[in-house]
């Protein structure tokens, strides 16, 4: 690992995309990442998993490269502050859920409460039983 130090500070940015793009590839590469389905949405474990380990990693090693020990510390105390208000970062976690459910009771009255019912106790990835009556997917129907 010493010797890959020097190679890494003269070419930082290309040792950065060689090591996020490396683990990204090898997270891609390993069957049980690449078929966990525990990410809403159908998000790949192994896009997120590899974007954060391959960015992190690569970020920590050139850091460490480039400006040693404090450099590595100084960059895990400013990725780890908080800069704000942890209120705020509720406000930020909880806007976009409670508007879009405001906007859904606007447009569809309280049909719309008994469609997200559905929607998280069905699960959400299709219509089915009786949430099927009140659900926009009526072509799904049993």
């Amino acid at each position: 690992m010493a010797a890959l130090l020097p190679v890494i500070a003269r070419h930082p940015v290309v040792a950065f995309m060689v090591i996020g793009l490396g683990g990204y590839f090898v997270t891609a590469a390993i069957p049980p990442i690449v078929n966990a389905q525990v990410l809403p949405f159908d998000l790949p474990l192994h896009g997120v998993l590899g974007g954060v380990l391959g960015v992190g990693v690569g970020a920590f090693l050139v850091t460490g490269a480039l400006a040693g020990r404090e450099g590595v510390v100084d960059l895990a105390r400013r990725s780890l502050r908080w800069r704000v208000p942890v209120r705020w970062y509720l406000v930020a976690l909880f806007t976009v859920p409670v508007g879009a459910t405001l906007i859904s009771l606007v447009i569809y009255g309280a049909r719309a409460l008994l469609i997200l019912l559905g929607a998280v106790c069905v699960g959400g990835s299709r219509c089915a039983g009786i949430w099927s009556r009140y659900s926009p997917c009526r072509s799904e129907r049993p």
